[in-house]
């Protein structure tokens, strides 16, 4: 389609950017004919891919009580430990990502009401407060005028 508008007078890289195309991709695909629209990626599975079993193994350990506060980064080492290996970090987060499991995978703690802890001072200088407020005092306002009255 792009050599018969071409071949019309258009410019190529006009007809590209109408087709939502870069000319380089266009370019690549002259390079190997017959090998079709390879922007999708692979059109087969990895060698390596997990399978259902070995799937179902990770989904059951990772949703263990006892590895229900772990990351799966922390889950990985600890199971490296014990001289287990299912997957790496990167898939495990993978895998959890599609079962929708990349969430807090405990339930949190009751929020409890904490009393606030008052302070009471019974002399002076028993307590003291830090505040960042900015306060001019007299001597900033003097430097100040006194080095614009300089400029």
């Amino acid at each position: 389609m792009i050599d018969e508008v071409v071949s019309a007078g258009v410019r190529q890289f006009k007809a590209c950017e109408v087709l939502r195309l870069s000319v380089r991709t266009i370019q690549n695909w002259r390079k190997r004919p017959g090998q079709g629209d390879l922007r999708r990626g692979p059109k087969s599975a990895p060698a390596h891919k997990l399978t259902d079993k070995e799937r179902a193994i990770a989904l059951a350990e990772l949703n263990k009580p006892e590895n229900a506060a772990l990351c799966p980064g922390q889950l990985v080492a600890k199971l490296a430990d014990e001289g287990k290996y299912l997957m790496s970090e990167s898939s495990m987060y993978r895998m959890m990502r599609q079962e929708k499991l990349l969430k807090h995978r405990r339930p949190s703690a009751i929020p409890q009401d904490r009393p606030r802890p008052e302070a009471k001072a019974t002399r002076p200088n028993q307590l003291w407060a830090w505040d960042i407020t900015y306060l001019p005092c007299g001597f900033c306002q003097d430097s100040l005028t006194n080095n614009i009255n300089r400029a």
